[in-house]
């Protein structure tokens, strides 16, 4: 402002109008902010609770009393660098779909799962069981059998299916 007076002799109000500032901005002295008892309430805060964002930190300085608006403490927050970044989301890597697996014959796809029980006397237990998965033509379908006699009666399976 103080250039366009003295360099291109406008007036005060002229030279107010070019840059799009009102007279009485000109005429009034700013303000000099001192944020020190900010920071020293906010640091207070954040030392015994670094996790804490920002809305959390101000509600703290609210029950604590100080009348500072949000958008000074604001202020005051990110100048010490204190916003944090929103935690991501872990991503799962991407599956690729793949087309369902028909055996052309019998005795080449077993799933592999436990069956639970309980005896009489309220014991519980737990059996590994192979179950064949036939094409869904067989009649049939699924057909249980126990693990140790399959491999002697049919020979040895080409693909095994874990269940969870």
């Amino acid at each position: 402002m103080n250039y366009l007076v003295a360099e291109h002799q406008l007036s005060v109000r002229q030279s107010c109008h070019c840059v799009g500032l009102s007279r009485s901005a000109f005429y009034t002295p700013p303000e000099s902010r001192d944020d020190a008892e900010v920071v020293d309430a906010i640091n207070t805060i954040i030392d015994r609770h670094p996790r804490w964002g920002f809305w959390k930190t101000f509600k703290a300085l609210r029950r604590k009393g100080y009348e500072w608006n949000h958008k000074r403490v604001y202020r005051v927050y990110c100048s010490l660098k204190l916003n944090q970044k929103r935690r991501a989301k872990k991503r799962l890597p991407q599956r690729f779909k793949q087309p369902l697996f028909v055996p052309p014959l019998p005795n080449q796809v077993w799933s592999a799962d436990f069956m639970s029980d309980m005896l009489y006397t309220g014991k519980r237990f737990r059996r590994p069981s192979r179950v064949q998965a036939e094409k869904p033509s067989h009649p049939g379908g699924l057909t249980e059998q126990s693990s140790d006699g399959v491999t002697a009666a049919r020979g040895k399976q080409h693909r095994c299916k874990a269940e969870s």
